[in-house]
């Protein structure tokens, strides 16, 4: 065999060697099985090669938060539905791995998942000109969304507007009690 064949057989050799010691470390094969969503297997990982050494715990604690901020940024860019981000969130919250970082993220969706159906069903009651619900809702919903707020401001003035036409209407009819209690209900949604 010639030489150069035998340099590049031995350099194969030795690649697959630096490669498999890579990948039998702890950290590479927990990072591993966390991305690839085995988590039974990333927390036995975990627990028997990682928790003991505080310089590897270190990096895996700072690989699940990175895990668990990239779920959430993609729940948040509508890449992930609520259901996708919880199946992958859920399990991890019950994995004997470090939890600091899981359970505020875990909220943090729930309550931005509530906000976007507060924000549609804001939207379908201010279409129906039912301004006393669709208020309240767009103030729940301001995080969902940016434009929640320039909606809410819009539904309020649609609102002020209609209480001042109910009570013009009644006021030139000669109806003053009437007059008063659009008033009355409406300022206590606003």
């Amino acid at each position: 065999m010639k030489p150069v064949k035998w340099i590049v057989l031995i350099s194969l050799l030795l690649l697959l060697l630096v490669l498999g010691a890579f990948l039998l470390h702890p950290l590479v094969r927990f990072s591993i099985n966390l991305y690839l969503d085995r988590f039974d297997r990333a927390e036995s990982v975990y627990l028997s090669g990682i928790r003991d050494s505080e310089r590897l715990d270190k990096a895996a604690r700072e690989q699940l938060r990175r895990y668990v901020d990239q779920t959430a940024e993609s729940y948040y860019k509508g890449e992930l539905s609520y259901g996708d981000a919880m199946a992958v969130l859920s399990p991890l919250s019950q994995a004997d791995m470090p939890q600091e970082d899981i359970a505020p993220v875990i909220q943090a969706i729930k309550e931005m998942e509530t906000a976007r159906t507060d924000l549609v069903q804001a939207d379908a009651s201010a279409a129906g000109s039912d301004y006393s619900r669709a208020i309240p809702l767009y103030r729940q919903s301001l995080i969902a969304d940016e434009g929640a707020a320039y909606r809410l401001r819009q539904t309020e003035a649609a609102y002020k507007n209609s209480i001042l036409d109910q009570a013009e209407g009644a006021m030139n009819a000669g109806e003053y009690a009437s007059a008063e209690a659009p008033a009355r209900y409406g300022s206590g949604c606003l």
